[in-house]
Order: structure tokens, then C-alpha cells, then sequence
């Protein structure tokens, strides 16, 4: 049995390995973020002579507390570097290890190899304001034990302990580590005389982690769509119904899996099954429902909710049936609604019947996609970038930003012409017609004070407003002889007389228009209120001579 000497200094050390994937410069952004903060605020130390690990990291803390740019008043750099190993705060033992660190690993036939020349550690500092990147390089590689063998590179990382998850330690070191596991760059550090070289090397090194993974992912594509990057020819769209011939032979071997996986077999999943059925179900009702609506408004009533569901219902179940696989989801989106409310324009303007051309419209654009599809015309698509896109959707809100605009201006002009109308009942606006009838020649703001005189409450701007509803408008009146009753019977007997006068007796006679004629008034300033069909109603005449 062993005594307890032969058990004193032993402690328990806690070793976690877990793999961490290579950071990805092309879709993660914070990578170059990470880069960028670490280029305007650099700590590089070039020509690092220290022997032993600890006085490396002393000094790489040294020169972080140092710098202005960096500088944490309320940190102590001492604990710093006690937490960075694993003997912090014990007293009884020392096991001088490193408690976290990150490195590149490769698995071959012999076991797992390490890359020792560069050594990446992290620490989560509970005072830290900031997060911190140092990057020593030795002047001679170091031994440092296991792992460790030939380390020419130190990388410190220092990050808060409370931080979002896109920025703890781990992810910054991931940054960095990712970088540092190409050998050619690690050779092109050392070539680095200034910290200029080495910030320049820095940034070549990411453009072509960049690049490279942007070749990786078209070498990809292209071996999924052998038509991705082969230059398009004259002949492939002459090539009569080869692509959809194509099409068939690659889908029809999977059609039948494509509606049974996940209902049968081993990897059942109904559950997920009816979920999904039921958010597709939602997700393309309530569009309908919503762009339905519009189109009710649009065509007035010749598309309404009703007909857009069941259109959209016949139309998906086909497209999915022959569209190849089920996971094609059709939906009513905005460029429909756009598109019917200008079919809908032109059908007004030229007189036409809505219902037919509209189905004249649909039966072309049938005809224009077989024969897109039997020309091969899919080639074309790689063509068109995320930018054409991008000015599609950018039209599209134009377009509804537009209408709402029309809207919201329609609407406060209807406010501000009817909401007036329920200040002045009817009968205040049957008083207003009587008062205009009997002093049809008197201004508005005449009638507007005789109105106001009898009781009503209403600005001048509504009483002209009321009078243009009636129907009335201000017009020159026609100026004519005013005859008596006499003279209107003397006028009658001569009519009377003349009744029977042939078309040639009639040419004879010399017909004048007497309101051009005005022998005592030649003031032709005054207006008169008058409604259509109203000149030559007496009490809208201006006498000229009157007669005896």
C-alpha cells in the first residue's frame, strides 16, 4: 500500500481536447474584422531573444500594457500571467503547464503530428475592456516540451470572459490559427524585416485563404453542373430538347424517393413531416391571401382572393408534380400583382375584355417557356448575378412604395374635401342654392355673408366648395334685350305667322346674335352663378336696352 509520502505532490490535471474547424475567409466575416482590428492596433515583436517561455510571455504582456492603444487601467497584467498556466494559485504543487493553447494537428498512418513551430494561447481575462492579439517571433527556435519542440512563433491571445460568442477567445485564436497553419506563410514571416512586411504578409496570406476557398467552391459547382463553367456555344442551344432529356435521365431515378423519404423506410419522420406541411401551408396561404386582396382592388373583382387560392392550389400541385421534385414551392409574390394591374390598365385604355387576355397573356408566356426549354435557354442563367436580382426587388419597392404614396395623398385629399361635407346639413345647403338663385350675380363673398347670416357656420372656402358641388359656376352671362310681355306675344304672332316658311323663304333672313351687340353697357366685368344648360334663363341675362 503506499504511504503518504509516496502520494504527496500529486494533484488531478483536467485535459480537454476538442476539435476546432479552420476559420472560413470567405463566408465568415469576422475573420477579416478580427484582421482589421488587429492591423490598426498591432502588437508584433520581431526580434525576440528570450530563452524560456515565461520571460517570452512577460514581455509580450509588457509590451501590451505599454502601448496607448492598448492600454487597461484597471487590469493587472501580473495575474494575467499567472492564469495563463495551470499552476495558478496553487501553493502546494507546481505544474507549470499552459492552460489553454491552440495548434494545427494532421492525422496520418503513424498517429497525430503537431506543427511545433508556432503555439497559439488563449486566456479570458475577467478585467479585460478590450480583446488583445500579440505575435512574437523568435530570433532562434525554442524547446518548450511536448508539442513544443521547435516553437519560432508565439501567438497571445486575450480576450474578456463575458463576450459575445462571434468574439471570445477561441474565435479570435481560430483567426489567427487558421492563418498560421500554412508552412509558406509561417516562411514569408520570417523573411519579415519591419513590422510593415509583416502586416503586408498578413494581408496576403487572407487574400489567398480567400481565393482559395472561392476556387474550392467553383471546382464544387462544377462537378455538380458540368454546364457551370464551359463556355456557352452556339450550338448547345441547338442541341432540340437535349437538356430536358438530360433533366430526366439525372431526376427520374430519384422522382420516387422524393415523396417517400421521410414517410416510409427507416428514417421516418413524420413529425417533422406534418410541421413542415403545415408551415408550407401557412407560408403560401397568407401571401395569397394578401397579394389576392390587391388584386381585387386592381381588377375589380375580375381576381379576388378565392380565384387566387384556387389558381395557386391547381398551379402548385402540377408544378411540383412535373417540376422534378416536390420541394419546388411556387408562391403569388409581388411582380403578379404588379404585372395584373398593368394588364389591367392596358384592358381599360384600349377597351378590352379583361378575361381573355389576360388567358391570351398566360397562353404566350406557356408557349415562350417550352420553347426556352426545348432551346436549351437554362444555359442562360449563369449568366445573370445577384445584382439583377437585386434591381428586381428594387423596382418591386419602388413600385409599392409608390402606390402606397398615391394611397396616402388620395386619401388626404378625400379628407380634406369631404370632411367639411358633415360640418353643413342639408337643409343649410338648400339655403345656400336659394340664396345663390335669387342673387346670382353677387360674389362669394356676398353670398358667403348672406349665408353666415342666416345661421350657418362655414368658412368662405366652403361655401365656394358647396356652390361647385351644386353645380353652379361662374360664368359671363349673355347680354340681351330685356322684353316685356308685349313684345314677347308680338314675337310669338310673328312666329306663328312664319311657320310654314320653306327652307328658301328662311335663307332670306338675316339672323344676328344680339348679346354681341351692347348699346348702353360696355362694363362686361360683372360674372353670374349659373348652372349648365342655364345662359338663356332669364335670371341669368344681363339686360342690355330695354324697350318700351
Amino acid at each position: 500500500f503506499p504511504t503518504e509520502s509516496d502520494v504527496h505532490g500529486c494533484v488531478l490535471l483536467n485535459t480537454s481536447r476538442r476539435y476546432v474547424k479552420l476559420m472560413n475567409f470567405e463566408e465568415e466575416v469576422r475573420a477579416h474584422r478580427d484582421l482589421d482590428g488587429f492591423l490598426e492596433r498591432a502588437s508584433i515583436l520581431l526580434h525576440e531573444d528570450e530563452a524560456s517561455l515565461d520571460d517570452v510571455l512577460k514581455t509580450m504582456l509588457l509590451h501590451v500594457s505599454q502601448d496607448p492603444h492598448t492600454a487597461e487601467p484597471s487590469c493587472n497584467f501580473e495575474e494575467i500571467m499567472s492564469s495563463l498556466f495551470t499552476d495558478a494559485g496553487s501553493q502546494e504543487v507546481n505544474v507549470h503547464l499552459l492552460s489553454e493553447t491552440l495548434q494545427c494537428v494532421t492525422a496520418t498512418a503513424t498517429g497525430i503530428q503537431y506543427q511545433q513551430s508556432w503555439l497559439c494561447i488563449l486566456c479570458n481575462v475577467k478585467n479585460l475592456q478590450r480583446r488583445h492579439v500579440c505575435i512574437s517571433r523568435l530570433d532562434r527556435p525554442q524547446n518548450w516540451g511536448e508539442n513544443c519542440a521547435e516553437v519560432r512563433y508565439v501567438i497571445l491571445i486575450l480576450a474578456p470572459s463575458k463576450m459575445k460568442s462571434t468574439k471570445t477567445a477561441m474565435e479570435l485564436g481560430r483567426t489567427f490559427a487558421s492563418m498560421f497553419s500554412d508552412i509558406s506563410f509561417r516562411q514569408k514571416l520570417l523573411e519579415s524585416k519591419t513590422q510593415e512586411e509583416f502586416k503586408e504578409a498578413l494581408l496576403i496570406q487572407r487574400y489567398h485563404l480567400t481565393a482559395a476557398k472561392r476556387k474550392t467552391t467553383a471546382v464544387e459547382g462544377e462537378e455538380t453542373d458540368p454546364h457551370s463553367q464551359k463556355p456557352l456555344k452556339c450550338r448547345d442551344f441547338f442541341r432540340v430538347g437535349r437538356g430536358i432529356y438530360e433533366d430526366l435521365c439525372r431526376r427520374l431515378p430519384l422522382y420516387p424517393s422524393d415523396f417517400t423519404d421521410g414517410l416510409v423506410g427507416n428514417n421516418k419522420a413524420l413529425v417533422k413531416f406534418m410541421t413542415t406541411s403545415i408551415f408550407l401551408y401557412i407560408a403560401v396561404l397568407l401571401p395569397a391571401i394578401a397579394f389576392g386582396s390587391l388584386n381585387d382592388e386592381s381588377t375589380r373583382g375580375e381576381i379576388d382572393v378565392q380565384k387566387t387560392i384556387i389558381g395557386q392550389s391547381i398551379g402548385g400541385i402540377i408544378y411540383s408534380l412535373c417540376a422534378g421534385s416536390p420541394l419546388v414551392i411556387p408562391l403569388t409574390t409581388a411582380p403578379i400583382a404588379i404585372f395584373i394591374s398593368v394588364i389591367r390598365g392596358i384592358c381599360d385604355d384600349y377597351e378590352l375584355d379583361f378575361a381573355a387576355f389576360y388567358a391570351c397573356i398566360g397562353l404566350w408566356n406557356s408557349l415562350f417557356l417550352i420553347m426556352g426549354g426545348v432551346f436549351n435557354l437554362s444555359l442562360l442563367v449563369k449568366l445573370f448575378k445577384r445584382s439583377i436580382e437585386e434591381v428586381i426587388a428594387l423596382f418591386i419597392s419602388i413600385a409599392f412604395v409608390a402606390d402606397a404614396v398615391k394611397g396616402t395623398v388620395k386619401s388626404e385629399c378625400y379628407i380634406h374635401t369631404h370632411i367639411q361635407v358633415l360640418c353643413t346639413s342639408n337643409r343649410d345647403n338648400r339655403t345656400l342654392e336659394r340664396i345663390v338663385k335669387q342673387n346670382p350675380f353677387k360674389n362669394v363673398g356676398e353670398i358667403h355673408k348672406e349665408w353666415t347670416a342666416a345661421g350657418v357656420s362655414a368658412s368662405r372656402t366652403t361655401t365656394h366648395r358647396r356652390m361647385q358641388d351644386m353645380g353652379f359656376s361662374c360664368q359671363i352671362p349673355c347680354v340681351k334685350p330685356l322684353l316685356n310681355n308685349r313684345q314677347h306675344q308680338k314675337c310669338l304672332a310673328w312666329a306663328k305667322d312664319k311657320k310654314d316658311w320653306t327652307a328658301a323663304e328662311w335663307s332670306k333672313v338675316m339672323f344676328s346674335d344680339e348679346s354681341k351687340f351692347c348699346i348702353s353697357f360696355g362694363n362686361q366685368g360683372h360674372r353670374v352663378w349659373r348652372k349648365r344648360g342655364e345662359a338663356h334663363n332669364p335670371r341669368c341675362l344681363r339686360s342690355s336696352v330695354k324697350f318700351p
